[in-house]
C-alpha cells in the first residue's frame, strides 16, 4: 500500500534518492571508522593478518570519503530537508523508546519492592525499613 501511494503521488523518486543518500552517509561513517582504526583500536589493528600502513589507510579512507561526497552532492542539495526530517523523527522514536524502557524498568523495580503477606501489603523502603498496610 505504501509503495502504491508513493508511485501514485510521484514521490517515489524522492524517497529513493533519500534512501541512496542514507547509504552514502553510512559509507562515509564507515570510512571515518576505517581511518580511525589504527588510532582508536591498536590491538585489533595489530592483530589483523593484512595490515596496511597507516598512511595507506588514511589515503584510501580520505579518497573514498571524497568519492562518496562527490557522488552524493547533487542528492544532498535536493533532499537535505527530508534527510533532516527523517533524522529528527528517528531520533525522536529512539528517545521515546529509551524513556519508555526506563519508566518500565523503574516500575518493575517498584513492583519487586512490594510484597504481600497475608492480608497486609509490605513496602520496602531504601533505608531498609518496611511499611505495612493492613
Amino acid at each position: 500500500m505504501v509503495a502504491l501511494a508513493l508511485i501514485l503521488t510521484k514521490t517515489l523518486d524522492y524517497i529513493l534518492a533519500v534512501t541512496l543518500q542514507s547509504i552514502f552517509i553510512i559509507y562515509i561513517v564507515h570510512d571515518i571508522a576505517f581511518i580511525a582504526l589504527p588510532i582508536v583500536n591498536k590491538k585489533f589493528y595489530v592483530s589483523d593478518i593484512f595490515r596496511p600502513g597507516k598512511f595507506l589507510v588514511l589515503g584510501s579512507g580520505l579518497f573514498f570519503i571524497c568519492c562518496m561526497i562527490a557522488l552524493s552532492y547533487k542528492m544532498i542539495i535536493q533532499t537535505w530537508q527530508l534527510i533532516l526530517i527523517c533524522a529528527g523523527v528517528g531520533t525522536g522514536i529512539f528517545l521515546y523508546r529509551k524513556v519508555r524502557d526506563f519508566k518500565s524498568e523503574v516500575l518493575s523495580e517498584a513492583k519487586k519492592a512490594i510484597i504481600k503477606r497475608g492480608s497486609c501489603w509490605w513496602f520496602l523502603t531504601n533505608g531498609g525499613f518496611s511499611i505495612a498496610l493492613c
